[in-house]
């Protein structure tokens, strides 16, 4: 029993170690006004910091509109993996059910399309992004809305971590 026990805490500390921890972490928050962090963006038209329920949010209102994400130069040399997290939610209308997806390109390669993040809460779903990833340079993320939208996309936060492991 105490070698089985022994067994499956080793397995579980390899399984910690393969994971690792983030080696760098870049985020934009925008639920501050101004928004925090450390990377810097520039929004198109049709994109607006509002204020709802006392919280900040970045709207896309309309489809087409788009957030771009510049990142700092990363000084690890190759990374593993580097891992975009989006917190976001589908805005809806009490009166009628709206669609709002959203594309993700990196270094203008588009990620995903049509990636509806549903109106019921906030998510954050995770996006593995190092097929995509320059090594030594600034990175592009787009965030845009598709032309086809017929909502609103909320952004909170935008997070990129670069793993070593």
């Amino acid at each position: 029993m105490e070698m089985k026990r022994y067994l499956v805490l080793s397995i579980i500390l390899l399984l910690m170690l393969n994971i690792g921890l983030a080696k760098q972490t870049f985020v934009i928050d925008f639920t501050k006004n101004p928004p925090k962090g450390n990377l810097s963006y520039e929004v198109s038209k049709g994109v607006e910091l509002e204020k709802e329920d006392g919280a900040y949010h970045l709207a896309f209102l309309k489809g087409g509109s788009n957030l771009k994400i510049y990142t700092p130069v990363s000084s690890l040399e190759s990374p593993k993996r580097v891992i975009l997290k989006i917190t976001g939610i589908s805005s809806s209308f009490i009166t009628q059910e709206t669609w709002a997806p959203i594309s993700i390109l990196v270094n203008t390669k588009e990620l995903i399309s049509g990636f509806d993040f549903g109106s019921d809460y906030y998510i954050t779903p995770s996006f593995n992004i190092s097929r995509y990833w320059l090594n030594g340079q600034t990175n592009v993320i787009e965030i845009r809305l598709d032309k086809e939208a017929s909502g609103e996309f909320w952004l909170k936060k935008v997070e990129i971590s670069i793993y070593e492991k």
